[in-house]
């Protein structure tokens, strides 16, 4: 069961921004195969993306039963 989360309520604006380059991230941390949290930066456009893969593949997405809320 997964309990990851991230809010885009959360973002923050990128901090040396480049010509071309995102006016924000939402960050997150993954847990890596050594248990080690590592930070992300996530953009709307990659969200958006995901979110999509999610709508397309049904099948491959986690259940949320209502311990969820526990976790908020």
């Amino acid at each position: 069961m997964t309990r990851n989360a991230i809010d885009t309520n959360e973002a923050r604006p990128n901090q040396a921004r480049r010509f071309g380059a995102a006016g924000e991230y939402h960050p997150v941390f993954i847990r890596n195969d050594f248990g080690r949290w590592q930070p992300c930066l996530l953009t709307d456009d990659q969200i958006k993306v995901g979110i999509e893969r999610a709508r397309t593949n049904p099948e491959d997405v986690p259940k949320r039963t209502r311990w969820w809320e526990f976790w908020k």
